[in-house]
C-alpha cells in the first residue's frame, strides 16, 4: 500500500524538477537577498558536531523504542510496532541537511518562541534550540519513548531554553496556543495527512506575527499532503511560499502582493 502512495507522489516530485530555478532567476529583491543568504549561510555550515555526534550515536543504537505513535506513522515503521533507535535515526528524523537548513533559517528570523510538532529523537530540536539563541522552543511529541528520548537529548547538549511536551498533539497544541500571544517560528513534521496539517495550520495562523515563519515538512509524502500545502498557501495571510523538494516555506503578512516559488536546495 506504501508503494502505491508512493508512485503516486511521483507527477509532484516531476513537477518540482521542471520548474525548479535559483537565485539568478528571482525578481523579487525580498525574496532574491532573503534566499541568497539562506543557500550561502548552509553551504558553509558543517552541522553541529555535539548534535551530529549524538545522531551517530543513535545510528549504532538497536535497543527499542517503546510507545504508540499518534500520527499518520511511517512509510518505514508500523505505528504500533517496536522500533529500534537505530531505525527511527536512519529513517525516521530530519537528515543532517535539513537540519543544517532549519539552523540557517531560524538563524535569520531570531525567532522569540518557536514551536515544533513532531519531536521525534530530538535531533530537529536541538538545532533549533541552538540557533534560537534567546528564544523559547516547545515541541510535541505524542510517543512517549521518544519523548523520554529527546528529553535525555536536550538534558546532554543543554537545550534549557526547550520544553518537550508529551500528549496527542489535537490535545495539547489548543491548549498551549491559549497561553501565548504570538509566534514567530513554526515546524509541522508530526502526522503527515492532508486533515491533520489544515488542522494544524488553522491553529496556529492567528497567532503568527507579520513576517512569521512556518516550514512544514514533507509537503510530497503524499497526494494529500501536497493538497494541503497548496490549500495552506493559498490563504490570504501568506505572502510568500517557497518549495524547497520536500519542504514547503511560508511567509504571514509582509504587505505584498502573493508570490510562489520553487527554489533549488
Amino acid at each position: 500500500m506504501h508503494f502505491i502512495l508512493q508512485l503516486k507522489t511521483i507527477p509532484l516530485f516531476i513537477r518540482y524538477f521542471f520548474n525548479v530555478v535559483d537565485q539568478h532567476s528571482l525578481q523579487s529583491p525580498y525574496v532574491f537577498e532573503f534566499y541568497t543568504k539562506l543557500i550561502l549561510a548552509i553551504k558553509q555550515n558543517n552541522g553541529l558536531e555535539e548534535v551530529e555526534s549524538l545522531r551517530h550515536d543513535f545510528f549504532r543504537d538497536n535497543s527499542h523504542v517503546y510507545g504508540q505513535d499518534l500520527g499518520a506513522g511511517s512509510r518505514v515503521f508500523n505505528k504500533t510496532k517496536e522500533k529500534t533507535i537505530s531505525k527511527i535515526a536512519r529513517k525516521g528524523i530530519s537528515s543532517k541537511k535539513d537540519c543544517i537548513f532549519l539552523y540557517e533559517l531560524v538563524q535569520l528570523v531570531q525567532p522569540k518562541l518557536c514551536i515544533e510538532l513532531g519531536t521525534s529523537l530530538g535531533i530537529a530540536t536541538a538545532y533549533l534550540s541552538k540557533s534560537t539563541g534567546q528564544g523559547l522552543v516547545y515541541s510535541f511529541e505524542g510517543n512517549k519513548g521518544l519523548v523520554t528520548l529527546a528529553r535525555m537529548v536536550m538534558d546532554k547538549l543543554k537545550c534549557e531554553n526547550t520544553q518537550i511536551i508529551h500528549g496527542d498533539i489535537d490535545v495539547e497544541l489548543p491548549e498551549f496556543l491559549k497561553k501565548i500571544s504570538e509566534v514567530d517560528f513554526a515546524l509541522i513534521d508530526a502526522n503527515h495527512t492532508e486533515n491533520a496539517l489544515l488542522k494544524y495550520f488553522n491553529m496556529m495562523k492567528s497567532k503568527f506575527i507579520k513576517g512569521g515563519i512556518m516550514v512544514i515538512d514533507d509537503i510530497r509524502w503524499s497526494t494529500g499532503m501536497y493538497k494541503a500545502w497548496e490549500k495552506v498557501h493559498s490563504d490570504e495571510r501568506i505572502s510568500i511560499s517557497i518549495e524547497f523538494l520536500n519542504k514547503g516555506l511560508l511567509i504571514f503578512d509582509l504587505g505584498i502582493s502573493k508570490q510562489h516559488y520553487m527554489l533549488s536546495y
